[in-house]
């Protein structure tokens, strides 16, 4: 859907607390490096401050392109697989400007598989290689990190990215891709391994009348055995210059990596952080293996499978390595999925994303998907309840691709962890949004069901407050029982915001006794304020708080930073849903992104340069 930025209508909110970024004093965050330049002037008083740009989504509606605090863009707008690199770096050098200490913290809260971290990888590549570039020695000072937010993995591809450059990493992951597209089936991979003998044929086009031909009867391609030999000789050969070609490589990264740690003092503060975190993890494994001596019996790995604990194997690694369980240890594994059917075994789930492990229960390994599904809600749930909240999911045709699997996903996740009268259903954006109730046994099921939820091309955002209220008089629904969140799992482009008669068709239509909502007849108004008015007309002090979770990068922004009620996230984890778990304190936009990077991973940072 083409964006109809051009068309933008940029008007100005009379409220003069929303402060731009240039504008404020910046912020600290546990010792964040402040800035005093906007307190005082020696030229006079300082500037007003300028609120935050306004102008249109691409459905025309009112929206903010800025939220009044960089820290606060970046946390919202970066986006797995939608979000540039460009994008990434750009939004960190504004927040890095405004408080550095959050700013490193909101980095590594990027990669971060637990806790409160989003598990977007490759976008935290793209932020520390931009703090590389432009703060090294922080990078290095805070690098023992980096594992504990991801893996040890992560430490390595830094060192490579710094060391090829940015060009030569893109290039090297783009030829990872295409090669993992030529792929061929598992039928065809035995026509490999005839390569040589159709080499010995050649194809000619003889003259005359004759049609193609084959030459082969003219070559003299020897005795079967002779064949044989000669292939085998050949993928020797070819086997021995791989080898020599991947050692000449290695050799070669290794001079370059010597003489950049000669050159270069920041590389080599990178370079000999990463090696001192892998000495003492190896040091610490050869301890613990010292002290038990049945730790330190190894064998072959063809006589693991009969001793392999499933339920100790990692979430990512279940969900890759299922066909080979269930080729080499069939009876085994089908045993212990049934033991964590019956809840007599666990299965792990905590580094899976929801919608990986949804689109692996429709597309293939079901069973184990199933009980992945079960155990990450299991887990959710035991951590508290969601508290009378909502899923509004929007599928319309802005969201195609991972967007609308991750929203689907997470909807149905949230659905199942909230409390009666609301568990199990769910909303979609349409030109008449509507309750829906979740059907069906399995994953899958659920899933199919959602996909058919009528939508439109585009989505409604304020019809959908309209429908809670309209449930609410049916039902009677008292205050401490309405809705008390709303997920709103979008992209942030929601239809234009009217007042007047769309929200005002009668006097008293919601059944109680006050006045009908004031008519939006100022032009600057969003569509969650609007949003307030009708909650407080309709008898209920304070609307649902509104989570705003982005799926895809879009320059709109509901709301800007100080918004009482609503919190602004974005990402494909599950893992931002336990800041809301069991949560009655106050929430606004700052509180929650303060909460994001609070927990025990990020202790300890500091900033150098």
């Amino acid at each position: 859907m083409s964006r109809i930025i051009a068309a933008a209508r940029f008007v100005t909110p009379p409220r003069s607390r929303f402060l731009s970024t240039a504008a404020r004093t910046a912020t600290t965050s546990g010792g964040g490096g402040g800035d005093d330049r906007h307190k005082f002037s020696l030229c006079g008083p300082p500037a007003a401050p300028k609120s935050p740009l306004m102008g249109t989504t691409e459905n025309l509606g009112l929206t903010f392109y800025e939220s009044g605090s960089a820290c606060l863009d970046f946390f919202f707008h970066i986006v797995p697989v939608t979000t540039d690199k460009s994008r990434v770096q750009e939004l960190a050098a504004a927040a890095w400007a405004e408080d550095p200490l959050t700013t490193l913290k909101l980095i590594f809260q990027l990669r971060g598989v637990r806790g409160t971290g989003k598990s977007d990888k490759l976008h935290f590549y793209d932020a520390a290689c931009w703090l590389y570039e432009h703060h090294p020695r922080t990078l290095a000072a805070n690098i023992a990190k980096v594992a504990p937010v991801g893996y040890f993995k992560d430490l390595l591809e830094l060192v490579q990215r710094i060391l090829e450059g940015e060009e030569v990493t893109e290039q090297r992951i783009e030829e990872k891709r295409q090669h993992k597209r030529r792929k061929p089936p598992k039928e065809s991979l035995m026509s490999s391994t005839r390569g040589y003998r159709r080499s010995l044929f050649s194809w000619t086009k003889p003259s005359g009348k004759n049609k193609w031909a084959r030459a082969s009867s003219k070559l003299k391609i020897g005795t079967k055995e002779d064949r044989i030999a000669a292939s085998l000789k050949r993928d020797k050969l070819l086997k021995q210059q791989a080898s020599e070609l991947r050692r000449r490589k290695a050799l070669e990264l290794a001079k370059r990596v010597i003489e950049r740690h000669e050159k270069d003092d920041e590389f080599a503060a990178i370079y000999s952080g990463v090696a001192r975190v892998f000495a003492e993890a190896l040091d610490k494994d050869m301890e613990a293996l010292r002290s038990d001596k049945e730790k330190a019996r190894l064998s072959l790995a063809a006589k693991w499978w009969d001793e392999l604990p499933y339920n100790r194997v990692a979430s990512v690694a279940m969900k890759n390595y299922t066909e080979i369980f269930m080729k080499h240890d069939e009876a085994r594994f089908k045993q212990f999925l049934s033991d964590v059917e019956a809840g007599k075994k666990k299965i792990a789930a905590g580094a899976l994303l929801p919608h990986d492990i949804l689109r692996d229960a429709v597309e293939e390994h079901r069973e184990t998907a199933e009980l992945q599904w079960r155990a990450m809600v299991d887990e959710l749930r035991q951590k508290g309840s969601l508290q009378n909240a909502v899923s509004i999911c929007d599928v319309s045709g802005s969201m195609n691709g991972t967007p609308l699997e991750v929203a689907i996903a997470l909807g149905l996740l949230t659905a199942e962890l909230s409390d009666e009268p609301w568990k199990g259903r769910l909303i979609t954006f349409s030109n008449e949004p509507a309750f829906h109730e979740i059907t069906g046994k399995t994953l899958a099921e659920k899933y199919q069901f959602t996909t058919r939820m009528p939508w439109n091309m585009n989505t409604d955002f304020q019809k959908v407050f309209d429908r809670i209220l309209e449930r609410a008089r049916e039902f009677n629904v008292p205050p401490e029982k309405m809705v008390k969140r709303l997920f709103v799992y979008s992209d942030m482009e929601f239809d234009e915001a009217r007042g007047g008669p769309a929200y005002n068709p009668s006097p008293n239509w919601w059944g109680g006794s006050s006045p009908s909502p004031p008519a939006a007849s100022e032009g600057w108004l969003t569509d969650y304020e609007l949003i307030k008015q009708k909650f407080k007309a309709a008898g209920y002090d304070e609307p649902p708080q509104i989570v705003f979770w982005n799926l895809r990068d879009s320059d709109s922004i509901p709301v800007t930073k100080d918004e009482p009620g609503v919190a602004l996230v974005s990402g494909f984890s599950k893992n931002i849903l336990k800041m809301f778990l069991n949560y009655d304190g106050r929430v606004n936009p700052m509180i929650m992104l303060h909460n994001a990077i609070s927990g025990p991973m990020f202790e300890d940072m500091v900033i150098v340069d």
